[in-house]
């Protein structure tokens, strides 16, 4: 592997982090090659502060190829400084990247990340020395970026997306960017930063844009929480599609609900792998439901996938707050099973989705380490990417420590302390 090189205006074409990304997302960058990836030299990162939550993440990202090849991109093809400018995230994250492409066996300090982090709005609750969840720590990271890149592309001005439409010859995917657009700059003005997209309809009492049948009649209503398109969203965002079902009423009250990554509930004894959590999350649940006269009944609610991410990022809930008034969270240390490929399984997808690639590879997995849901510690397993010079291989990694493992290693945990936390799997 070649250590990283500084790219120049001369040797690149340069745009904006908000035009870049539109490319991202729509697959418009020409001449992709390896280049458009940074080369990583396994290194390990120094915890003196309770910061193996972020290290864990931190190498797992930088190991998720998707992940990998867009902030390359952004490194080699934008325009900015990164001493000032308005997405300190985005730089904070290139940084970390320009330092693990550097050649060497020593471990980094991530204190310089840490503290760019610590004056981030998103990240005002960090104390170093403190515990944090690593999950939790994942979605505050993942959010943060997204909420830079839509900034970035709300920027963009007319002219500019003018002339990338015009390069654009598949009018599908000109559709597809003027919406993403409009719904950028659309909840730009909503307080939340997320809107549903619903069109009340007198009829039958229900809410939402009608879904037709083959027989031209309306067959359901349906609601969709909207968020923001970004490079982030096309990596990890996916959809779930609930059904709700009201006794006495033909129609089907549907809502779509963007996700970035599935909690998979773990505690029911019934559940011992992937397999199962994931079909539990698709059973029908009875809920109550109030009509306009205010009688309550017992509505049926079902949730199916109706998209799925490049990368999928499963949380197994291993922390139950039951008895969270006694001062304790209980740990979950029970064994899950998983596996090295994945396919969801086909009953959670709506039948018109039934055709979807739901093919999975695993690459990364969070471990957490402890009996008490408190402190603890974390440590992660990643799949080190194949290059030009080496075979693909997995990785064990704690804070300073890595170890080259074996694929079984990884599915095999007999220390009931040491639990999968988080995993992560890329679409095949």
């Amino acid at each position: 592997m070649v250590p990283l090189v500084p790219v120049t205006k001369a040797t690149q074409e340069i745009d904006s982090v908000g035009l870049l990304s539109l490319k991202c997302m729509f697959n418009l960058l020409e001449d992709s090659d390896s280049s458009d990836y940074f080369h990583i030299y396994s290194r390990g990162l120094t915890n003196s502060g309770n910061i193996c939550y972020m290290n864990s993440i931190l190498q797992v990202l930088i190991y998720c190829e998707p992940f990998n090849k867009l902030f390359r991109i952004l490194e080699q093809k934008s325009t900015g400084s990164l001493n000032e400018s308005k997405t300190p995230l985005i730089d904070a994250i290139i940084s970390i990247f320009r330092d693990f492409s550097t050649s060497g066996t020593k471990s980094l300090s991530p204190e310089g990340f840490y503290m760019k982090l610590s004056g981030h709005r998103k990240f005002q609750h960090l104390k170093w020395g403190q515990q944090e969840d690593a999950e939790e720590f994942l979605g505050y990271l993942l959010d943060g970026l997204h909420e830079e890149l839509v900034h970035s592309i709300r920027e963009v001005n007319n002219e500019q997306i003018s002339l990338l439409l015009e390069t654009v010859a598949d009018n599908e995917t000109k559709l597809q960017i003027k919406n993403a657009i409009k719904i950028i700059k659309k909840l730009n003005n909503s307080s939340n930063g997320g809107n549903d997209n619903d069109n009340s309809n007198d009829d039958d009492d229900n809410e939402g844009w009608n879904e037709i049948g083959g027989g031209h009649k309306k067959v359901s209503s349906k609601r969709t929480v909207e968020i923001e398109p970004s490079p982030i969203k096309t990596i990890f965002g996916g959809q779930f599609r609930s059904v709700l079902q009201i006794p006495n009423k033909k129609d089907q009250s549907i809502t779509l609900d963007p996700f970035q990554c599935i909690q998979l509930d773990i505690k029911a004894d019934q559940i011992n792998n992937i397999e199962d959590a994931f079909k539990q999350l698709n059973e029908p649940e009875q809920i109550p439901f109030k009509l306009n006269d205010n009688k309550e009944v017992l509505a049926k609610k079902q949730t199916f996938i109706d998209s799925l991410p490049d990368v999928l990022v499963i949380h197994l809930k291993r922390f139950s707050f039951e008895n969270v008034n006694n001062g304790n969270i209980e740990k979950l240390r029970k064994k899950i099973e998983y596996t090295h490929k994945l396919s969801i399984p086909l009953e959670l997808f709506s039948n018109w989705r039934k055709s979807v690639n739901r093919d999975y590879k695993l690459t990364g997995v969070v471990y957490h380490h402890g009996i008490i849901a408190e402190g603890g510690h974390y440590t992660c397993d990643v799949l080190r990417p194949m290059t030009v010079s080496d075979s693909s291989r997995w990785i064990r990694i704690d804070d300073t420590s890595i170890n080259n493992i074996d694929e079984d290693d990884v599915l095999s945990n007999d220390d009931d302390t040491k639990n999968a936390y988080l995993l992560f799997y890329q679409k095949l």
